[in-house]
């Protein structure tokens, strides 16, 4: 990818590909290309440049504003100018319901859970219909935001809402089973989570979704040995 970057220094795509990738490296900040055997005139990018780039390169895409807002939120702790970067991308699509869920999901990493929660509830509001891609992780985010808000009831609602649209996603049956488990594991449902996180790692879960769920799985399984919760 670093090579694809130097290469085609005008394609979007690759920009926003490095910007999901070089996060999941062990030493992000700052990502060197000279020490990964990239050299000459890019040897000094990394991921804080690219991401500043990206957004001179492309302001008119939406998508790049919702990643650099996350990246910024979640990486960097620049925690303000994430959220408002993030918000620029629903200026750009005001009626585009992913825009409102990418950046619902932002301020919800800046533990902004109830600007969170209004911003994927107007998302869910321009939904079209069939949207099940969209719609399972916007309602998982609205469930697990609810839950840190103290309003047990809503949170099962939307985690409820969630597996059920789960159904309508096995044409991917990996992120099927990746988003039934984080609904599970909300609902308190801990060997219901267990079955479909180890069925997602079997169908061949990507990452970053499949490093969060190694990370998770050992702590559910702890739990059960250690005789808490069903």
């Amino acid at each position: 990818m670093a090579k694809a970057y130097h290469l085609y220094p005008d394609d979007c795509a690759i920009h926003q590909a490095l910007c999901e990738i070089l996060p999941l490296e062990p030493h992000p900040l700052p990502l060197s290309y000279k020490e990964r055997g990239v050299t000459g005139e890019g040897s000094k990018t990394n991921l804080a440049s690219i991401v500043e780039e990206m957004l001179k390169r492309f302001p008119e895409r939406w998508s790049v504003w919702a990643i650099a807002g996350r990246l910024l939120v979640e990486y960097f702790k620049e925690i303000e100018r994430g959220c408002s970067v993030s918000f620029q991308g629903t200026k750009l699509q005001p009626q585009l319901a992913d825009a409102w869920f990418r950046h619902g999901r932002v301020l919800a990493l800046a533990l902004k859970h109830r600007e969170a929660v209004e911003a994927l509830e107007k998302g869910w509001e321009l939904l079209p219909a069939g949207a099940y891609l969209q719609s399972v992780p916007a309602a998982v985010w609205l469930g697990e935001s609810y839950r840190v808000m103290g309003d047990v009831g809503a949170s099962k609602r939307w985690l409820k809402v969630a597996g059920e649209r789960c159904q309508e996603l096995r044409f991917n049956p990996a992120m099927a089973d990746y988003w039934l488990g984080r609904a599970l594991v909300g609902l308190g449902n801990r060997l219901g989570a267990i079955q479909a996180y180890e069925s997602a790692l079997s169908q061949q879960l990507l990452y970053p979704a499949r490093g969060e769920v190694e990370k998770i799985l050992p702590r559910l399984k702890g739990k059960g040995r250690k005789g808490y919760g069903g």
